[in-house]
């Protein structure tokens, strides 16, 4: 409930340094006087950070968790002149509604055509969220990307976090999404693993 963001570096340079160890380098994003209503009690719960232009552009998340039920996720923007910070909420942008109810854990690609393309968690059982932006900084509304169709005999009961988009090429991508089963005889969530699906992206032009 914190809602502190550390960066942390590894000390390990290159491909090699992916596993660690690493060290804490400095808090990029906490509860302060900057913090904006929607944000609420849960503070900050995400962030991924993604380049645009000369600047850094970086989600995070967080919601009114002190009021219940809980009626919206939100995921706003802050911006930075390097990776490192110090970081600032956009607040003229934000919330930004990828969703009109719940929008979690945003991660960020740049494409070919110079656009971005976020995907999210949604909250619906079998599909995720995407949604694309010009700039990177201003977000269509986000529309509902099916990975599984309802029903018994798939692997997931519910699903839940996309963990990126992979470029195959020729416009495919290789989208992981984490899911879960539903424990027999019960309605708290079982045991959990991560899918993936290969998606195209086309031009509405």
């Amino acid at each position: 409930y914190q809602g502190t963001i550390w960066r942390a570096v590894s000390k390990v340079k290159g491909p090699a340094g992916i596993d660690g160890p690493y060290s804490d380098v400095g808090v990029i994003l906490r509860p302060d006087k900057d913090s904006q209503p929607w944000e609420g009690l849960q503070g900050t719960d995400s962030f991924f950070p993604y380049q645009a232009g000369k600047r850094w552009l970086g989600f995070y998340g967080s919601a009114n968790t002190e009021h219940k039920p809980v009626e919206h996720w939100r995921v706003g923007l802050a911006e930075a002149t390097q990776l490192a910070g110090p970081w600032t909420r956009c607040a003229d942008t934000n919330p930004v509604n990828l969703d009109k109810r719940f929008a979690e854990n945003p991660i960020v690609s740049r494409l070919e055509d110079g656009g971005y393309m976020a995907v999210y968690d949604n909250d619906h059982p079998n599909a995720i969220g995407y949604a694309w932006s010009l700039d990177g900084l201003h977000w269509m509304a986000g529309r509902d990307l099916v990975v599984q169709p309802k029903g018994k005999g798939f692997w997931a009961d519910y699903v839940r976090t996309p963990l990126g988009l992979v470029a195959e090429g020729h416009g495919f991508f290789t989208l992981f999404y984490t899911g879960f089963q539903k424990a027999a005889g019960s309605k708290e969530i079982g045991s959990g693993a991560i899918g993936f699906v290969s998606v195209k992206l086309q031009s509405q032009n």
